[in-house]
């Protein structure tokens, strides 16, 4: 009985490192169109940005309707291509950004509306609570 072992320059018929290519080749694409969407995104909001810093009505509406569907479909292709443990990081990552939110934000809204601290930032609550599911995510990933 002879056993078939893979030799060094066989690993790429191997079905498991095959998968693993693919996969990264469409986290690599993910990752293309993500950039894609924000560099449309930023380049339009410049483009149709009002003296009074806000946005022409137009834009607005494209941008909810892009920001909406990249946010769904991007979720749905990710979820399809996640293992176990990147789900487990994704899950977790969720979660500690969800419980910043909602210990931050109703804090500094009524604290705002008692008129002791301004109006709550709200750049700056999507921004923080982003980079605590970034910080919480590439803990994980590191660990």
């Amino acid at each position: 009985m002879t056993g078939r072992t893979a030799a060094m320059d066989d690993l790429g018929n191997n079905p498991g490192e095959r998968a693993e290519t693919a996969r990264k080749r469409r986290a690599r694409a993910m990752i293309v169109v993500s950039v894609a969407i924000a560099a449309l995104i930023v380049v339009g909001t410049a483009i149709f940005k009002r003296p009074d810093q806000q946005v022409a009505p137009g834009w607005a509406i494209a941008f909810a309707f892009i920001y909406v569907g990249a946010m769904v479909f991007g979720g749905w292709r990710a979820c399809r291509q996640t293992d176990e443990v990147e789900a487990r990081n994704n899950r977790a990552a969720l979660v500690w950004a969800a419980c910043f939110y909602g210990l931050t934000y109703p804090v500094w809204y009524f604290l705002w509306k008692g008129g002791l601290v301004p109006e709550p930032d709200h750049m700056l609550m999507f921004a923080a609570t982003v980079f605590v599911a970034m910080a919480t995510y590439l803990a994980r990933r590191v660990s």
